[in-house]
């Protein structure tokens, strides 16, 4: 008995360091690609609290800034997501790594080496417009809830799916 016992706390921790890994992505998933908007519509969507829960999509060009960036194991990177006129459509939280939906950066680099990888698995260049789909969450949890500037609600970016353009 005093085996088995050992045996189940041995798998639940091994289970909450998988957990933890891979950061709990409980709303992680490709989902289904988002109706096509621009960023002005996009602008529009997030100061509209009925906007909770659309798929929509973006089309654009991921970037990063900087090598000043610190990667975490199993958590989600903010990246920019820009238009293809170079105005900014927002930040959105993608996973390292060379698999789907995500992007990949070796240790050292620049901009330039930044790869993105889309619902197939297949890579994509740092220049590349990208179509970018996800579902929008309101956050509740901030106060303010709304930008009194720019009368936009916080929001944060579920079930992230990366495309080709054609």
């Amino acid at each position: 008995m005093k085996k088995l016992l050992q045996y189940g706390l041995a798998l639940t921790a091994m289970a909450i360091l998988f957990l933890g890994q891979t950061g709990c992505q409980s709303f992680s998933g490709s989902g289904e690609k988002g109706e096509v908007v621009s960023n002005s519509q996009f602008q529009e969507l997030k100061k509209q609290k009925t906007s909770d829960g659309k798929r929509v999509a973006v089309m654009g060009r991921v970037t990063v800034a900087n090598s000043n960036l610190t990667l975490k194991m199993g958590s989600p990177t903010s990246m920019t997501v820009d238009d293809q006129e170079g105005k900014l459509i927002d930040f959105f939280d993608l996973y390292h790594g060379k698999g789907k939906n995500e992007f990949f950066l070796p240790a050292d680099f620049t901009p330039k080496d930044l790869k993105l990888y889309d619902n197939d698995g297949k890579p994509h260049n740092y220049d590349e417009i990208v179509q970018l789909s996800f579902t929008m969450k309101r956050v509740t949890e901030v106060r303010p809830e709304q930008d009194p500037l720019t009368g936009a609600y916080v929001w944060k970016y579920e079930q992230l799916r990366i495309d080709p353009v054609k």
